[in-house]
């Protein structure tokens, strides 16, 4: 078990198994952006390869955080780099599509597909606070933290954006219009 259990409902943590696979999410009330881009298979977009298939998204998200101010933005555009730490907190890892400020993840992605369709879930942290998630994982999970760098060490991985979530709602959206 990757999570404390108690200490989730002591936090009043509600606790969901995601299908789209991957380590642990912890998502905060106006902490995190949250948006889903779904995209039929007939669409000139679609692509079989996972590796390819989110690219699109991420260039999107790269013109649309520039409009914002964020600069020094890229994708990732190999395979999945999954590290210990990657496979137990989701957004330590790096992902197909997925957009760094730097060497910091600034938009996470995940797919979700079926015959017909791709979902693509999008997060971005408005803060990034390891503390409150490590304070929720279970004495086995905080040893694997602590091998591998500890809480300063998962500070040093994502980026913010100190925008709402309806401003860069927008400027996706305006991205997405023109593909």
């Amino acid at each position: 078990m990757l999570l404390d259990l108690e200490a989730c409902e002591r936090a009043g943590v509600e606790v969901v198994k995601r299908r789209s696979g991957g380590g642990l999410v912890y998502l905060a009330p106006k902490r995190h952006i949250w948006i889903d881009v779904v995209i039929a298979r007939g669409d000139i977009l679609w692509s079989d390869d996972v590796v390819l298939s989110a690219q699109w998204l991420g260039d999107a998200w790269c013109r649309a955080l520039a409009t914002l101010g964020h600069r020094d933005l890229r994708v990732h555009r190999e395979a999945t780099v999954q590290t210990q730490l990657g496979r137990l907190i989701c957004f330590t890892g790096s992902g197909a599509g997925e957009v760094y400020c730097g060497n910091h993840k600034l938009v996470g992605i995940s797919q979700r597909r079926t015959s017909k369709l791709a979902r693509f879930q999008c997060t971005i942290h408005r803060a990034w606070e390891p503390q409150q998630l490590l304070n929720l994982l279970s004495d086995e999970a905080r040893d694997v933290v602590a091998i591998n760098g500890g809480s300063a060490a998962m500070s040093d991985l994502v980026a913010t954006t100190s925008h709402d979530a309806e401003t860069v709602m927008a400027a996706l959206v305006d991205q997405l219009q023109t593909l």
